[in-house]
């Protein structure tokens, strides 16, 4: 495997002092090249070979794009009102004899957030923002499998507290996130026929996110201090298509934990 690639990132933020108003715009670039050869990949069932696909050399390359804004208004002494818009675009392209394939993915995402300051030591906040996952293909396999893009929206109420004369930080949140077109894994026909199975990146459907995270700590005195925290998630796919067979509707998303505590 050889991958080599180039990434930059430029901002320009404003800088008036004690001013109700901020800004950033910035733009970010990405290439990466990868590149694959592997002598020979075949099934073996019991020792037996089913299916030999011989050597496997493939090649994968990405160049995406980013160009995004945010602006803070300080709308009074307590509440403070925050936007920002982010357009990215993927142009993928894929490369394993005899197929070849490209493909561009873009999406717009916008988040905007409220921050409200009950007193000098305690805030809450809401907030909403959508994510974006390009889409792409599945390298390495035998048959010509692509998968599309991400999309999630995300809704989250949180609070920031301080106590004990400051010498206590509680952070603590409720979230809940609608998944589009989850990428997840998947099997796939090899060739049709034979039953043979391959695993894949798949859009099984949609999937609904809820949880309960928290951080808190305390500091015991200038060289101590103590900290707990965990979370609380619940995943579900609530939407899945009659072509694919990893998940039906109720299930779990794969890897992730219900529970974390530390």
């Amino acid at each position: 495997t050889d991958i080599s690639g180039f990434s930059q990132e430029i901002r320009i933020a404003s800088a008036v002092e004690n001013s109700n108003f901020g800004w950033i715009v910035g733009a970010f670039y990405s290439g990466i090249d990868t590149a694959v050869s592997v002598d020979d990949i075949g099934f073996y069932n019991a020792g037996n070979l089913i299916l030999d696909f011989g050597s496997v050399d493939f090649s994968v390359s990405s160049e995406s794009i980013a160009l995004f804004a945010n602006i803070d208004y300080q709308i009074s002494s307590r509440l403070k009102f925050t936007a920002g818009l982010r357009y990215f675009e993927d142009d993928r392209s894929f490369e394993q004899s005899p197929i070849k394939e490209n493909g561009t993915f873009d999406h717009v995402s916008p988040m905007m957030s409220f921050n409200y300051a009950i007193g000098d030591d305690a805030s809450i906040y809401l907030r909403v923002a959508e994510g974006f996952r390009s889409g792409g293909f599945n390298p390495g396999a035998p048959v010509e499998t692509d998968f599309d893009p991400e999309t999630v929206r995300a809704y989250e109420l949180g609070t920031k507290v301080m106590l004990l004369d400051s010498k206590m930080s509680l952070d603590a949140s409720v979230f809940y996130s609608e998944y589009k077109d989850y990428q997840g894994n998947d099997r796939v026909s090899v060739d049709g026929s034979s039953g043979t199975l391959f695993s894949a990146t798949t859009n099984p459907g949609a999937a609904d996110i809820v949880g309960l995270e928290w951080s808190s700590t305390y500091n015991i005195s200038d060289r101590y201090s103590l900290g707990f925290s965990g979370h609380y998630i619940d995943t579900e796919f609530v939407k899945v298509s009659d072509t694919f067979n990893a998940y039906n509707v109720g299930d779990p998303i794969d890897n992730v934990p219900k529970y974390s505590i530390s």
